[in-house]
């Protein structure tokens, strides 16, 4: 056995323990844990009984509330700090880790057919991609980085990345801290910046600066 994983909540560790108790080999059953796939920012997993005889050389096993717990040693980083709760609709894995590329919570982007655009015409909307084409974008460019405006609407900016800021684990810091900040003290008519970048696809072309 080592250190656990992952945690086991008190209520699922009783509905889990009361499965197995049902089971004649009950005591050589060990809960097993794997990543299965990968659906969209998020791990998929399944979560089995196996039989202990069965678990491989190279799996990680471990006790969680009372419970024996198996995971494949290369799932081991991926699901580790996670837990396993139970809920009204089933068994939840409330993980902190994300697949390679995606957002950190929080900074799950909305599909860009729900941004609002209703200001796109407006002259606040010049005024922010003249700033983000003079100020943002050189400053980012030096890891390949652009942003663009892709929404407006009362006075919130709805802005996607891309090049080297898409995907970046520095994502949120270089928005919040930088091209936020930056707009809302040169735009007195900007009230908020959102970032609606799909963090866990494929990259978009580097930032160039426009030919005068």
């Amino acid at each position: 056995m080592t250190d656990s994983l992952l945690t086991i909540t008190p209520g699922a560790a009783e509905f889990l323990s009361a499965l197995r108790a049902e089971e004649e080999d009950a005591d050589d059953l060990v809960l097993r844990i794997e990543v299965s796939g990968i659906d969209g920012s998020q791990y998929e997993y399944e979560v089995y009984f196996e039989e202990r005889s069965e678990l491989g050389a190279d799996e990680v096993v471990f006790e969680s509330a009372g419970l024996p717990v198996a995971v494949p040693a290369e799932d081991a980083d991926k699901v580790r700090g996670a837990t396993l709760e139970r809920g009204a609709a089933g068994f939840r894995l409330a993980n902190p880790n994300r697949p390679p590329g995606a957002p950190p919570p929080g900074m799950e982007a909305p599909s860009l057919d729900d941004v609002p655009t209703g200001d796109m015409d407006s002259e606040l909307a010049a005024l922010v991609d003249q700033f983000l084409e003079a100020q943002i974008n050189p400053a980012i460019a030096s890891h390949g980085g652009m942003a663009r405006l892709v929404g407006l609407e009362d006075g919130i900016v709805y802005l996607q990345l891309a090049g080297g800021c898409q995907g970046c684990g520095m994502a949120a810091v270089t928005l919040e801290q930088g091209i936020k900040q930056a707009l809302l003290m040169e735009l007195t008519d900007v009230v908020d910046v959102v970032d609606v970048t799909d963090h866990a696809s494929g990259s978009n072309p580097y930032y160039a600066a426009s030919k005068k």
